[in-house]
């Protein structure tokens, strides 16, 4: 790989405490993850990945714990609250958010939560917690009958954050996963537009390993869970689809920093390729094709 290159991690720091600059730009992740869901592809893997928690079947004759892992905004822990709270459970369950962000936890408690106040029974708790998935210090062996994360582990080791995963599961335990297969390319008729892109982040498109989600399809089978199961899905998105999740050209403008701070581009390249990328959008001729999978898999008994 070209060490000019940007690699994961690049866009990783991004989630990290303090550090949503993109390119020196300051990049709102709360519009971000809101945007999101105004696709309407991720609403369809979002809702099938929460469909594998089995809510709707889960025993109740002993209070329930679940774990959102890298949990965001806390959209989908109040839902995972509300539709729990639908069975007769019993007191002491609870849903726990869990980011590493600041700014997403207080986004969570304070407009999340208080918008769903009265939308679940008072039996069941939630909670959101700062913390680390590839440490989880202050979470007991044992504690969670479920676990899902989100678009949350390609940001991490996974080599670390699977094992807490595994250690915090109950015994038979469930986890549930949606992750990144393949960024995608961008396929367009401009040529500059199509090199640039390729020449920056092309070995992120395609991965030996098979991206995050393949990546914990073989390394859950190898560490105490079984009936690992994988499934993939694409998603496609067009200029005017790009365009709307890009509102001023913030995202490609500090992409475009970025480069320049790798020495990939230089500052003239990079203002054209903003030019163009933005001109492709708009006329509608540019397509990104990328690639998820829904990975789930049980903690072994013994």
């Amino acid at each position: 790989v070209n060490d000019q290159a940007l690699k994961r991690e690049d866009f990783s720091k991004v989630w990290q405490e303090g550090g949503n600059k993109l390119g020196g730009l300051n990049l709102d992740l709360v519009r971000h993850l809101k945007q999101q869901r105004e696709n309407s592809q991720w609403l369809v893997l979002k809702k099938e990945a929460l469909s594998l928690l089995s809510l709707d079947t889960i025993s109740t004759d002993q209070p329930i714990a679940i774990l959102d892992g890298g949990c965001g905004l806390g959209i989908d822990v109040v839902y995972i609250a509300q539709q729990l709270g639908k069975r007769d459970i019993l007191p002491g369950s609870r849903v726990v958010g869990l980011d590493f962000n600041k700014e997403m936890l207080t986004y969570a408690r304070e407009v999340t939560l208080q918008d769903a106040a009265g939308t679940f029974p008072s039996n069941l708790a939630v909670e959101f917690l700062q913390e680390d998935m590839t440490v989880l210090s202050t979470i007991p062996d044992n504690t969670f009958d479920l676990v899902r994360t989100d678009i949350a582990l390609q940001h991490l080791d996974v080599t670390k954050a699977l094992p807490q995963l595994l250690r915090v599961l109950k015994p038979g335990g469930k986890l549930v996963c949606l992750e990144g297969i393949s960024l995608g390319g961008f396929y367009t008729t401009d040529d500059f537009v199509r090199e640039t892109y390729q020449r920056a982040m092309g070995h992120l498109t395609t991965s030996k390993t098979g991206g995050t989600g393949v990546e914990l399809y073989f390394i859950l089978q190898n560490l105490g869970f079984q009936d690992v199961n994988l499934r993939t899905f694409s998603i496609t998105n067009d200029g005017k689809m790009l365009a709307a999740a890009d509102e001023g050209w913030i995202k490609t403008t500090g992409l475009s920093k970025m480069l320049v701070q790798k020495g990939i581009l230089s500052e003239e390249d990079a203002s054209r390729y903003v030019e163009r990328f933005s001109e492709v959008c708009r006329n509608n001729s540019i397509v990104q094709i990328a690639t998820a999978g829904l990975v789930s898999a049980v903690k072994r008994s013994n």
